[in-house]
């Protein structure tokens, strides 16, 4: 057995007389051991939220809502710390959405600049609705109970679940609780808080038809007891009260789960990425027919071309069988990635006709995978219309290679 060098067993004689909240952390830090999670980067974020909420002080109801983020490390050699992120955001509902395919609002691709503090600092991107920061203890932070920290941010409100939003200057305050067993897992408690309020001495300049704003947010936050990576976080919204300058009031209470996920350690995800390239290999044969593959940054895009449904409905007519075998039998084989059914149309006619058809057809293929045994949990289910076109509308020819439905196996 290789013995340490003196060095690293003083280090270590040193940390194991610390007290266990510290000295796990201390042996990561030290370098004397190694996180066996440690993949390349990437990053997925889930969220989702319950909230009541009233409208001029009349009850609305329950709302749930989710989104799925996903971040990887950019390469710049002149910018550290560029990342680029998928934002998939889901619609508001009020039927509890957690066991079925998710219908998305809207969908963003976007790159920005994160902080050593944790903090997303590119303020020109069109951000969705949540904290604009992950949670990072500062490097000179002693890591034991009572200590704390604070965060200077932005938080992006939606008050009525629309996409109308709100940018909010924060200051966030963490403190350390302990060690605690989280889903059998080793972590540590952290409780924050942070007030929601309209700036004292300026409006908000990015939205001048807000008036009043008031609330208070309350965040319990579990850090993985090796790395200070944060893995949960909820937080309780106190009667979040937005006031606009017609005299409407919007109040919502209640809470936002985020749960923190490093994709895959390098080998597992390896394994994965080579599944994807076997399907696209398999593809790019010509195997099956009417199944264009390209790639994409957030990941490998199946074109479904020619899919044969009833004018102007998301009726498929008799034949395609074969085919929707083929594809669930292909998406079986990436059993862990999320997969996001987009349905497009020619930009002819009317814009909301095109959007509506274009999610009723994605509906209807998100359907048919789940006939087939694709888990509901993985589909994401969006209509873009005519606006994302991959020919011409000018011609009979272009339009038809624009009515299609594509699959993307994500990087998640």
């Amino acid at each position: 057995m290789q013995l340490l060098p003196r060095l690293g067993l003083f280090v270590l004689l040193l940390i194991a007389s610390i007290d266990p909240l510290t000295s796990q952390v201390l042996l990561e830090r030290s370098g004397l051991i190694q996180d066996e999670r440690a993949g390349d980067g990437i990053i997925k974020i889930s969220q989702r939220y319950n909230v009541r909420r009233r409208v001029d002080n009349n009850y609305q109801g329950l709302f749930y809502g989710n989104q799925l983020i996903i971040m990887e490390p950019v390469s710049n050699p002149s910018q550290s710390g560029l990342l680029r992120a998928d934002y998939l955001i889901g619609r508001e509902e009020k039927v509890d959405p957690t066991n079925s395919p998710k219908e998305l609002r809207d969908s963003i691709q976007a790159r920005f600049v994160l902080a050593n503090d944790g903090v997303i600092s590119n303020e020109s991107l069109p951000l969705p609705a949540g904290p604009a920061w992950i949670p990072r203890v500062p490097n000179d932070l002693e890591i034991k109970a009572g200590k704390a920290w604070k965060i200077a941010a932005f938080l992006m409100l939606d008050p009525l679940g629309d996409g109308g939003l709100i940018k909010v200057p924060v200051l966030v305050e963490y403190t350390i609780l302990g060690l605690v067993l989280w889903n059998k897992r080793q972590v540590i408690e952290v409780k924050g808080k942070y007030a929601v309020r309209m700036p004292r001495f300026s409006p908000l300049p990015q939205n001048p038809e807000v008036s009043g704003l008031f609330g208070t947010r309350d965040v319990q936050l579990y850090l993985d007891a090796k790395d200070l990576q944060p893995v949960f976080a909820r937080e309780t919204l106190g009667k979040e009260t937005v006031t606009y300058r017609d005299g409407k009031t919007v109040l919502n209470e209640g809470f936002v789960l985020t749960f923190y996920q490093g994709i895959a350690p390098f080998g597992e995800r390896r394994e994965r990425e080579q599944l994807v390239e076997q399907v696209t290999k398999r593809i790019e044969d010509q195997e099956f027919k009417d199944i264009r593959i390209r790639k994409e940054e957030r990941g490998t895009v199946l074109e479904l071309e020619n899919l044969r449904f009833v004018a102007d409905q998301a009726v498929l007519l008799s034949g395609e069988e074969e085919r929707l075998d083929t594809i669930a039998a292909l998406l079986k084989t990436v059993a862990s990635s999320s997969l996001l059914v987009q349905g497009h149309t020619a930009a002819v006619g009317d814009q909301a006709s095109q959007l509506s058809l274009s999610l009723e057809r994605a509906r209807k293929i998100s359907a048919e995978l789940l006939k087939r045994g694709i888990a509901p949990d993985r589909l994401l289910i969006e209509g873009k219309g005519g606006s994302v076109a991959l020919a011409t509308n000018e011609t009979e020819e272009g339009r038809a290679k624009n009515r299609r439905v594509e699959i993307i196996i994500l990087k998640d």
